[in-house]
């Protein structure tokens, strides 16, 4: 999940990211975390239950947006909440 990728279309920003691997060979779903500022206290907003490797998240009002994925197994075990990228909405 280290690369990946933000393309902005107006109010809107598709975020596309390289898969996770379970060790164990469990099935993955990932959460966009996302916010107007790095400490994730103003507006933190969360996108979950995503079965693919790419979102979209609609309605965002303009600003510069902070975001880190998560990915989740099915034993609820996550990894990749440290990895902090950023998009800005005109």
């Amino acid at each position: 999940m280290v690369n990946n990728d933000v393309d902005v279309d107006d109010n809107e920003a598709h975020i596309t990211w390289s898969e996770a691997i379970d060790p164990k060979g469990l099935n993955i779903s990932y959460t966009i975390h996302y916010a107007l500022d790095g400490d994730f206290k103003n507006g933190h907003q969360m996108l979950s239950n995503i079965n693919t490797s790419s979102a979209r998240l609609r309605d965002l009002a303009p600003g510069n947006y902070q975001f880190f994925i998560s990915a989740s197994n099915s034993k609820f075990t996550t990894y990749g909440h440290d990895i902090r990228n950023g998009f800005t909405i005109p």
